[in-house]
């Protein structure tokens, strides 16, 4: 804190000494370092708040926070906790370095500084569809494309529920079910948790424009489960936008068919070539018998 001082100037000799004044005056330090906390995040601003440093060196005059384009300068009140204001005119989805510092009447103190991200603003251009070549175990998906601002990193997750043909257990909130397979790093590998209700086929970068649903790979570490021949199967897409890959930051878009998807009944490629097989075998096998039997009515 400041410190108050008296002095005096006397002149005089070692017989006599005469007092010409006495005057007052006082001593200022540097104020500490406030403290800087985000309060609201949002596209193209940020909410901040400033605790006032417990050292003042002086009587508090004001504390600053300052942005790359702007800033605020908020004036202090006596036994003021804290201090807010918005750093505006900033770009959605973007890291940026904030200083605070807080001035006594005379001198001002440390700053104090911090990063922080304002808000992604992920959106989708166009829509998921299904093409028709539909199989008995794979679903063609086209992907919408994911719009993202900033320096963030972006991922298109496709999940896929399983509809039972008792219509019992289906979730009804296929978002927010993804969001927790995610939250939960539950990676689906190779044969796992195939027979869940609810599955992530895939996590793909952001630029992916299509995806075979069911073809049995691995994308992103979670595994593309086989779908079964004659089965309903609800389709969604969740856009995720991560500052840096950091989930604190993370914004998400979510998209999902209109429709349930039902899977064909014709038989497959492989299944085709079996009928084939079958079929060409068994006409061979007819044709030996009867010749067979012609030549013993022969005999």
């Amino acid at each position: 804190m400041d410190s108050t001082y008296n002095a005096q100037i006397t002149v005089g000799t070692s017989h006599f000494q005469s007092q010409v004044s006495k005057f007052e005056f006082k001593t200022f330090a540097k104020p500490g370092e406030p403290l800087l906390q985000m309060e609201e995040r949002d596209k193209n601003a940020l909410g901040v708040s400033i605790t006032p440093p417990t050292f003042t060196g002086g009587r508090l005059k004001n504390c600053t926070v300052a942005g790359p384009k702007d800033s605020c300068v908020i004036p202090y009140e006596e036994n003021s906790k804290t201090m807010r204001c918005e750093i505006k005119n900033l770009k959605s989805g973007t890291k940026y370095k904030l200083e605070a510092y807080c001035c006594n009447v005379m001198l001002c103190g440390k700053k104090r500084k911090i990063e922080m991200v304002t808000r992604p603003s992920p959106a989708f251009r166009g829509f998921a569809r299904v093409e028709d070549d539909i199989t008995n175990s794979t679903i063609p998906l086209t992907l919408p494309k994911l719009i993202n601002t900033g320096e963030t990193k972006s991922n298109l997750v496709v999940v896929v529920q399983h509809i039972p043909k008792d219509g019992q257990n289906q979730t009804q909130d296929l978002r927010n079910e993804s969001l927790k397979i995610l939250s939960n790093h539950e990676r689906n590998r190779r044969g796992k948790n195939c027979g869940e209700s609810t599955w992530i086929a895939a996590v793909l970068p952001g630029k992916n424009e299509m995806i075979e649903v069911g073809d049995g790979e691995v994308y992103g570490g979670f595994y593309n489960c086989p779908l079964e021949q004659g089965e309903s199967y609800v389709i969604g897409v969740l856009g995720i936008t991560d500052m840096q890959g950091d989930p604190k930051y993370r914004e998400t878009v979510w998209q999902q068919l209109k429709e349930p998807v039902k899977m064909t009944t014709q038989p497959g490629p492989n299944e085709h070539l079996l009928l084939v097989i079958v079929s060409v075998a068994g006409a061979l096998l007819l044709f030996i018998v009867l010749a067979l039997i012609i030549v013993l009515r022969r005999d």
